[in-house]
């Protein structure tokens, strides 16, 4: 649907306001009135534009937060680690063919659970220093991925599970995934912000 003012342009209709300068009426030198022309390019150029400036882009700000039914979560190790660490990458893809929502910060309320499917105890995920809360599209073939960091050569646990809580304002949060078969090495992990895959 077309504005008032654009539908007005795109029609060749130039009415009140919305008369573009050089459709304006003026005077010649000799006192007669002449009406200065203009292409039907220009024309549409103009009517172009008036459309493509109401057309609303969307934006991860404008996209409803994911809730757990929207986003499907998996555990990896990741090859990616600084010098006496390793990690393990978590990566958030969408559930649906029609999912499109948004992440922003860091997963919370993170539980291990042991071989036996109880709690694992001992175990510990801060978030890391510096972590922001940058929203990130989750949609098909758009997917986010954030780091828990270990310390390597400290107490391997068996785990086989995690859950948490995804950074995000929707009802529902909770997702839990399988963990890797590699133990989790030491008592406390540091997990990152959720940021967009590259």
């Amino acid at each position: 649907m077309f504005k008032k003012g654009v539908r007005a342009i795109a029609l060749g209709h130039f009415q009140g306001e919305i008369v573009p300068p050089a459709m304006r009426v003026r005077t010649n030198e000799r006192g007669n009135t002449m009406r200065k022309s203009i292409s039907t390019g220009a024309v549409l150029a103009v009517a172009s534009t008036a459309v493509l400036a109401g057309v609303a882009t969307a934006m991860p700000s404008d996209l409803q937060a994911c809730g757990a039914g929207d986003v499907d979560v998996a555990v990896s190790p990741s090859p990616e680690h600084a010098a006496g660490h390793s990690a393990f990458v978590v990566r958030y893809t969408a559930a649906g063919d029609t999912t499109n929502c948004v992440l922003a910060g860091v997963p919370t309320n993170v539980v291990f659970f042991g071989p036996d499917g109880d709690t694992a105890p001992g175990i510990s995920a801060t978030p890391q220093p510096g972590a922001t809360a940058t929203p990130v599209t989750i949609s098909p073939g758009h997917a986010g991925i954030s780091y828990l960091v270990e310390r390597t050569g400290e107490q391997a646990n068996p785990v086989s599970a995690i859950a948490f809580s995804l950074p995000s304002s929707a009802g529902d949060v909770w997702v839990d995934s399988p963990w890797p078969s590699v133990p989790v090495s030491g008592a406390d992990v540091q997990l990152s912000q959720v940021v967009t895959e590259s």
